[in-house]
């Protein structure tokens, strides 16, 4: 938890100043954040960051951020499948 606060923290201060991670153009780098960063919905640790929710917001809503998503969903059912498929000694 402590890890996520910490990345928290530095998206925070970096966000307030651009758009994004980098800068004013999305890039991998946000597509990694946020995927971190998404990772603690349930918890409140954002809560103290409205900069980083709204960014996380505003990078979910990119067509970009849809097509990541639905690339890695594809992967993981191939994998899933792959795993059921296989048969333990």
């Amino acid at each position: 938890m402590l890890k996520a606060v910490h990345l928290s923290q530095r998206y925070y201060f970096r966000i307030r100043r651009h758009r994004y991670l980098l800068g004013d153009q999305f890039t991998y780098a946000d597509i990694l954040m946020v995927a971190a960063l998404s990772q603690v919905p349930h918890t409140n640790l954002l809560d103290m960051f409205p900069n980083v929710i709204s960014g996380l917001t505003r990078c979910h809503d990119r067509p970009a951020w849809h097509k990541c998503l639905d690339v890695y969903n594809r992967r993981l059912a191939k994998f899933v499948s792959a795993g059921a498929t296989q048969s333990h000694p």
